[in-house]
């Protein structure tokens, strides 16, 4: 048992990682779905080699802070040298945008996205943002994670992005944005940031150690748990206020909702010292494929 334990864990970080490439292509599928449009699966590879390779790389560049929290979350990652394979796929998804969906526009996101998840890992940031008060190191260059509050708006952003803005770009429909939609695109980044800060949070040690300055590291955890309940409840408020004004219907109603409460199912248990690792780093994890799944069910209703 111990074995399989061991076995599970060394594991994990990959598991996790292809976890994330599918749910970023499923996510992309159930947007074009519920805006009845025709997936295009090219593009579904494209975004998931594109995630699989950002979260293969940033394996290799946390390396200070496993050391300094003592794991080795990575190990089987960086003993297999996966690194390549990172190279791999960020090369297929070059291809796909420049030989399938080529246009100046898109390929200049595309590139703008390429340089956000570059500068996320790795140090590209000039001296100039010492004016944020970065002390990790003394680094002449710093990246987006060592940057408070950036890294967590960074990545919830681009995971957001990456899954409601492509079909804008790649159907030949007109698409209309209404307000359900706008509610749909903020509720997928509240999901999204409060996953980032769950994983600041159970990583603090090492973030600190590391000399990284993540929000649980400056603020503590009691602040950030604070704020997201504050945040959850407010949105919460804002969108049954919708369905009150009957801006959305009951269905759109319970699916925000669902969607907003869901990180509760995690960081509450966490909160109160349950320590279940697996099952609430699963939940967290699954967060996409919650919202996923959900608006298919909605799309079907």
């Amino acid at each position: 048992m111990s074995n399989l334990k061991q076995s599970i864990s060394e594991w994990a970080p990959l598991i996790k990682i292809v976890n994330l490439s599918l749910s970023g292509f499923v996510g992309l599928l159930a947007i074009d779905f519920y805006l009845d449009l025709d997936f295009d699966v090219w593009v579904g590879l494209a975004l998931m080699c594109s995630i699989f390779s950002v979260y293969i790389f940033n394996c290799f560049t946390d390396r200070a802070e496993d050391l300094a929290s003592k794991t080795k979350c990575n190990s089987k990652i960086i003993e297999l040298r996966l690194d390549r394979l990172g190279i791999i796929t960020f090369a297929i998804s070059i291809l796909i945008f420049v030989f399938h969906c080529f246009s100046t526009l898109k390929l200049s996101l595309f590139a703008i996205g390429a340089l956000i998840s570059i500068a996320y890992s790795y140090r590209i940031i000039p001296s100039f943002a010492n004016n944020l008060k970065l002390d990790s190191c003394q680094q002449h260059h710093y990246r987006f994670k060592e940057i408070t509050a950036v890294k967590n708006i960074a990545i919830a952003l681009c995971w957001t992005g990456s899954i409601v803005i492509p079909p804008f770009l790649f159907s030949d429909e007109q698409i209309d944005v209404d307000y359900s939609f706008t509610l749909l695109f903020i509720s997928l980044f509240i999901l999204t940031f409060v996953n980032t800060i769950f994983g600041d949070i159970r990583d603090r040690h090492g973030d600190r150690l590391a000399g990284v300055k993540t929000l649980p590291v400056v603020f503590g955890r009691s602040t950030c748990y604070g704020s997201i309940i504050f945040v959850s409840t407010l949105w919460l408020a804002w969108i049954f206020n919708s369905y009150q004004d009957n801006a959305i219907d009951l269905n759109d109603f319970w699916f925000l909702a669902a969607v907003v409460a869901y990180p509760l199912s995690y960081f509450i248990p966490y909160r109160l010292g349950v320590r279940w690792e697996f099952i609430l780093d699963t939940i967290c994890e699954f967060d996409l494929w919650f919202f996923s799944i959900g608006l298919l069910l909605l799309s079907i209703l």
